[in-house]
């Protein structure tokens, strides 16, 4: 006697594991239908994936113009940072003698502030902004600089200020942050501050015009290391200058309104 409902051969069988106890409202036909519905959509999710990476490696052989990058594009940066706030903080400290080997803080607190305002007017920056040797002090010297900070938390007794200056500690730290975990979004967010972007294009424009030298990135070959640093400052430059641009229309389209 014929079964009322004829079993399914093996070589039938799908991976996708469907059973009538899992849907037990459904007919041996209706489970074989949704089956062949769910293998059609997960084909179709594949070849979607499939078409997406092929446009993507299309686009990537396509590409006109090579990427120059030997390290990340992250790692390059970084290194140009490094030296940045090298170069800085080795021209600071050879215009004012200062030294960090004081033991008393109050004492390191008082030789950082004069000595950053003497080097800011010796080197014109107090002309352009008063706001000068804090920023640089912070950049150079974060640790320092939070000290100078609590030490004025300390003797205020108003919490207007206190929270004022809370509010700088965190440019100290954003400015801290920039070179010890770098990453585009910090970069941006520093670029709006006026005072470290003119040092930051100053400093780029005077190395792609050879006036810094800028090298190590490839030591083991100084003739690829200068060529492949004078891509990456190039790339670095347009793309401090673009986010600049991006700034001044932001700016313009404020004051418009």
């Amino acid at each position: 006697m014929n079964s009322p409902h004829k079993k399914e051969h093996p070589e039938s069988e799908t991976p996708l594991k469907i059973s009538q106890s899992e849907f037990p409202f459904c007919s041996n036909t209706e489970i074989k239908k949704f089956k062949d519905q769910m293998i059609k959509k997960k084909e179709s999710e594949i070849k979607e994936k499939f078409d997406e990476l092929e446009d993507e490696k299309n686009s990537n052989n396509c590409s006109s113009k090579p990427s120059p990058y030997r390290y990340r594009k992250d790692v390059c940066y970084k290194f140009i940072l490094r030296k940045f706030k090298n170069y800085y903080t080795k021209d600071f400290t050879e215009a004012t003698n200062f030294t960090s080997k004081h033991k008393n803080r109050d004492e390191r607190v008082r030789s950082l502030k004069l000595c950053m305002l003497n080097y800011c007017g010796m080197r014109g920056l107090l002309e352009r902004s008063a706001e000068f040797p804090f920023l640089l002090s912070s950049f150079l010297f974060p640790k320092y600089s939070r000290e100078i900070i609590d030490s004025m938390i300390e003797e205020s007794s108003d919490p207007n200020i206190k929270e004022k200056l809370e509010l700088l500690k965190k440019i100290i730290d954003l400015l801290k942050n920039l070179v010890k975990n770098y990453s585009e979004i910090k970069l941006k967010k520093v670029v709006r501050i006026p005072e470290i972007r003119y040092l930051l294009l100053n400093f780029i424009r005077r190395a792609r015009q050879g006036e810094i030298e800028i090298s190590g990135m490839i030591k083991e070959d100084p003739e690829k290391d200068r060529e492949y640093l004078k891509k990456i400052i190039k790339n670095f430059y347009e793309s401090v200058d673009s986010q600049v641009q991006s700034i001044r229309n932001s700016n313009c389209m404020d004051h418009s309104d």
